[in-house]
């Protein structure tokens, strides 16, 4: 809902929600493991030192974040749990 709520008004009310769900862990990042562990932990820092200046928070805004934080791996496991493979190869375990 916060998603949906954060469309243009002139669109969401052209809208109706059909269907809600459980809520879930939100948006994921992951690197690549062909990325280097000092780039990701760069990357890392730069992302959650975000709201710590104007332009930052502007960004974040620009997303309707407030902040992005780390998350630990198992965090992820109520995602996990749905089952979706799209992206991983047939036949892959």
């Amino acid at each position: 809902m916060r998603t949906f709520d954060a469309v243009d008004p002139s669109v969401r009310d052209q809208l109706r929600v059909l269907w809600t769900t459980n809520t879930y862990t939100p948006h994921a990042l992951a690197a690549h493991p062909r990325v280097s562990a000092g780039t990701v932990e760069r990357l890392r820092e730069a992302m959650v030192s975000l709201d710590g200046d104007d332009a930052g928070r502007a960004a974040l805004e620009g997303v309707e974040f407030s902040g992005i934080t780390p998350a630990a791996d198992a965090e992820w496991d109520d995602v996990r749990a749905l089952g979706i493979d799209l992206l991983r190869p047939q036949g892959a375990e």
